[in-house]
């Protein structure tokens, strides 16, 4: 039926047909009278499973001969592969078609009504990307990149300690003449390619892209953080390098293992700027560097460096596969205060183990994945065979007397600590407890670096933890339950519920 309307269609009109290969193969596999009279075939790779059929580069095809072909697009994602017929030139649209499911429509069938040209500026690439990268689809969205920057594997890696972040997005944009991109925003383009390669776990590339998007970034006066130069992997023996902060406090607690990176490397002296609420215990983890709080102007003393260098840069030298992390305790507490808290969770669990939950973040503005009430984690709270201890840093003092009189069970309260503000003694809290469980949070990041076993529930797909799925890779006893691509909330605490339940088993 499909073969004699494509006929039909299109009379015997050389037909190229658009889409990722591993669409293009499955409709061959179902479809292969079609594809073998209506050739030529175009894709972006030439696997052998295509046997005779012709394939070829889209980008590759001259210009001129767009008028002679007619489309058909084999991919549910038609409104992109749109985008990319119209910056190739083709203009004759009624020529293009849409083929999933057996169906056949004109793309003009399946799109608003708008002309063209209103299309064509609503089009946004990276958006249709990271829509990939943050679903099933990950594969799909680094072979794009791949595809129209003619980039291998970790070569950003290479280039960024060639280029400025400017001469290397004006070289990759030079790589691909079609106007995908808009050059005014080079931080913009550098941190959405840094968030694509990290969920799709591509390692080397993201660290260099996410330090070429920090780069740039400027004072409030338009001068640049620190005037040394960026290190390029240049041998630190016998230097000094300062590590400077550019995310929340979650994230320098998730990257400051890097300081124990640049004592391997050999660096004479270390400069790690962080949130001056974590000043105490990343001192105390790192005692070979100096640790400074971030300010504007920078700290006078970070002007002594040789070189300077973002929150993940010596990632780019030190973790390029995952099994480079090594996934141990790297965040220390006060061990008097430690014991101090212990002591009180022992009187207070009365011979259950301790559990410490954290259901919300307090930034409601940029986080809102990470808000919910109390009451929605019931399936949690029924577990009797633990006790509750409170870590939410907010007043959340009506939820808990609503929690413990919905499931009749006392939660305990750390009330003579501001936890919000006292990093350093919350981290003595946290380890004093047996199993934790959280949304993302600074909660679930000591966690991890203080290596207490927990549970994260992550939104689908913090680029923070790269493309993993069910463990993270930055902490050796954290499990992580993904939800709402993968599950609803629900299920996901109900999946957290059974893996606590299998930690006391075990």
């Amino acid at each position: 039926m499909v073969c004699k309307k494509l006929e039909e269609v299109f009379q015997g009109k050389p037909v190229i047909f658009v889409g990722h290969h591993d669409n293009l193969i499955s409709l061959m596999s179902i479809h292969h009278k079609v594809f073998n009279k209506l050739a030529p075939f175009c894709d972006d790779y030439s696997p052998p499973e295509m046997g005779p059929i012709k394939t070829f580069n889209l980008f590759e095809l001259p210009k001129e001969a767009f008028a002679s072909y007619s489309f058909v697009i084999c991919s549910p994602f038609f409104p992109k592969y749109r985008m990319f017929l119209l910056k190739l030139g083709v203009k004759d649209i009624k020529n293009a078609y849409f083929l999933l499911n057996n169906k056949l429509a004109q793309i003009t069938d399946c799109c608003e009504k708008e002309t063209d040209e209103e299309r064509f500026a609503k089009s946004n690439w990276f958006p249709w990307l990271l829509e990939m990268a943050y679903g099933k689809n990950r594969r799909i969205a680094v072979d794009e990149l791949r595809f129209v920057f003619k980039l291998k594997r970790n070569e950003l890696t290479q280039l960024s300690d060639t280029y400025s972040p400017n001469e290397l997005m004006e070289y990759l944009m030079g790589k691909t003449p079609y106007g995908f991109f808009s050059s005014e925003d080079t931080n913009f383009f550098w941190g959405q390619l840094a968030w694509i390669f990290m969920l799709t776990g591509q390692l080397g590339d993201a660290w260099a892209s996410y330090e070429l998007s920090k780069v740039a970034i400027r004072r409030k006066d338009g001068t640049n953080f620190f005037p040394q130069p960026v290190w390029r992997g240049e041998s630190l023996n016998d230097k000094s390098i300062v590590v400077w902060r550019d995310a929340g406090p979650g994230d320098d607690i998730l990257y400051s293992d890097q300081i124990n990176d640049l004592k391997k490397l050999g660096a004479q002296k270390i400069f790690f700027e962080v949130e001056d609420r974590l000043i105490p215990l990343m001192q105390r983890s790192f005692p070979f560097a100096e640790v400074v709080g971030r300010s504007d102007p920078s700290d006078t003393i970070l002007e002594q460096a040789d070189f300077q260098a973002t929150s993940t840069s010596i990632f780019k030298r030190t973790r390029l596969k995952f099994s480079d992390f090594p996934k141990k305790q790297y965040l220390f507490p006060n061990v008097d205060r430690q014991k101090h808290r212990r002591d009180w969770v022992l009187e207070k669990s009365v011979g259950k183990p301790a559990l410490g939950v954290c259901w919300r973040t307090s930034d409601r503005l940029n986080h809102s994945n990470y808000i919910f009430d109390a009451l929605t984690w019931g399936k949690i709270f029924k577990l009797r065979e633990f006790s509750f201890f409170c870590l939410q840093y907010d007043d959340c003092e009506e939820e808990l007397l609503s929690v413990e009189k919905e499931f009749g069970i006392n939660i305990q309260r750390f009330q003579d600590v501001d936890m919000y503000n006292d990093f350093d003694e919350l981290s003595a809290i946290i380890k004093s407890l047996d199993y934790v469980v959280s949304i993302n949070t600074v909660i679930s990041n000591l966690a991890g670096a203080l290596q207490v076993p927990s549970i994260l529930l992550e939104a689908d797909f913090c680029h923070t933890h790269l493309s993993s799925e069910t463990s993270s890779p930055w902490y050796g006893q954290q499990d992580m339950v993904r939800y709402r691509h993968t599950r609803t909330l629900e299920e996901a605490i109900e999946k957290a519920s059974l893996l606590l339940t299998r930690y006391i088993k075990d």
